[in-house]
């Protein structure tokens, strides 16, 4: 059926990130307005050296961070994953890319339960000079520590747009309204271009 001027139409966008940021370069601040993680050159070599060292290049994504807490003193404690990435380095920013999620990790995430990230790592100073030396694990949560955490539903949409299409196009705006969806499904459907429509 071909749409029609004004025709509403439902998008369902499998968008749940394949990869996503989990440092800026400079100052990653947070819900603390004294306390800032500093990602910088030195910390580049020294989490990828941590890696390394570990013998670990796959990164676990826990629920919550239950994995790392305290088996005895926890009753929440979950030490199961519910997904994992590998490392890169994009314009001097962390990333975690290839990354797969369990069936729950990716149910969590497309319902709302649980739909950032927040890295659990080793750090050199303190307040404002905390720099980071290490990424230990990474957690998926409801609410980051860290601010400005991108959301993982449409995340990989989202990076692809900022990449690719920097903006909008007066035809494409006009195709979004035409359709009835929104720039990011549109932009969602773009990049995946199997992704399924519903009519």
């Amino acid at each position: 059926m071909t749409p029609q001027i004004g025709q509403t139409q439902a998008i369902e966008v499998n968008a749940i990130a394949r990869e996503f940021r989990i440092f800026r370069f400079g100052a990653n601040p947070t819900l603390d307005p004294a306390v800032s993680y500093i990602f910088d050159d030195a910390s580049i070599a020294s989490v990828f050296a941590g890696r390394a060292r570990w013998g670990q290049p796959t990164v676990q994504i826990d629920l919550e961070h239950k994995s790392v807490l305290c088996k005895e003193t926890n009753p929440n404690w979950d030490p199961e994953s519910r997904g994992n990435c590998q490392l890169a380095i994009r314009n001097k920013e962390l990333w975690a890319v290839a990354v797969t999620w369990t069936a729950d990790g990716a149910a969590r995430i497309k319902d709302g339960r649980n739909r950032y990230i927040s890295p659990t790592m080793y750090y050199s100073g303190f307040g404002l000079n905390c720099r980071i030396t290490e990424l230990f694990n990474i957690g998926l949560v409801a609410s980051p520590q860290l601010l400005q955490m991108d959301s993982l539903w449409l995340a990989a949409a989202s990076a692809e747009m900022s990449r690719r299409h920097p903006a909008l196009s007066a035809s494409e705006r006009q195709a979004c309204k035409d359709m009835g969806c929104t720039e990011a499904a549109f932009f969602a459907l773009k990049s995946k271009r199997n992704a399924p429509v519903q009519r």
